[in-house]
């Protein structure tokens, strides 16, 4: 089995702190750089980075791939407003690693990258995520045939090669990334982001989902119990932001699943 390549801890923040999202990232910044050094740790950067993008997910009507854990995202990086580049991921997500490992999300089409990582939420669970990502010129996938084209695995759900697939909800997100900022834990360095999604970010007075992570990766799963201690002691000191952080909150999947227009 593969070694983890990265570890990402991820929080939902109360979106009604990001009315103005620039100056609510900078007051929000400041409070996790005070709470690492708090925690002894170096805080380096600032996240003055910025990366648009539009988000979506596809799946059949009945949501047959992500009720069997999988997730199939396409994503466009916007510059000066325009597509610039289009990146399409197919991910297996578990909370037990050997079956997250054992999710075929290969491509022989594409030139993909395939990460295993895992993902750490509130108050501290792990989910694993077996993954194949690449950039296309487009992905206009219209069935599930398509998409066992690109990704073979697939065909082991033994849905139809006809059966629809759509964009999930007709949802769009429009994505904002700010970026830049490092989190020294010791061995391993962790990159921050914090990230804002909108349905309609002119019309709209405060994002629909605020989402702040750090994470950092190492070669043959090395991390250090010393480094990962560190990490829980900010991951658990976000959580008790009660000004920041929202514990009732959905995240960006859940909202694009749930999401009625």
């Amino acid at each position: 089995m593969s070694c983890v390549a990265s570890r990402e801890y991820k929080v939902i923040l109360q979106a009604n702190q990001f009315t103005d999202r620039a100056a609510g990232v900078d007051r929000f910044w400041l409070v996790v750089r005070n709470l690492a050094e708090g925690l002894g740790l170096k805080v380096t950067g600032e996240l003055s980075e910025l990366v648009k993008r539009e988000v979506v997910f596809l799946d059949t009507p009945e949501h047959d791939l992500l009720d069997t854990g999988y997730i199939v995202r396409r994503r466009v990086e916007l510059k000066a407003g325009k597509p610039a580049r289009t990146k399409v991921m197919l991910k297996y997500r578990s909370p037990d690693r050997y079956i997250a490992w054992g999710a075929d999300v290969s491509t022989p089409t594409l030139k993909g990258e395939t990460k295993f990582e895992e993902d750490i939420v509130p108050p501290f669970r792990s989910q694993f995520s077996h993954s194949t990502s690449a950039v296309v010129e487009s992905a206009n996938w219209t069935t599930i045939g398509d998409l066992a084209t690109n990704f073979p695995g697939v065909d082991s759900l033994e849905l139809s090669a006809s059966k629809p697939l759509t964009v999930v909800n007709q949802f769009v997100a429009k994505e904002f990334v700010q970026r830049g900022a490092i989190i020294d834990f010791g061995k391993q360095d962790a990159e921050v982001a914090l990230t804002a999604w909108y349905v309609d970010p002119d019309r709209q007075k405060q994002p629909s989902v605020v989402e702040f992570s750090f994470a950092y990766g190492e070669d043959a799963e090395n991390f250090s119990a010393r480094s990962a201690l560190r990490a829980k002691k900010l991951f658990d000191g976000l959580q008790a932001l009660t000004d920041w952080y929202d514990p009732k909150a959905i995240t960006k999947t859940q909202f694009a699943y749930q999401f009625s227009g």
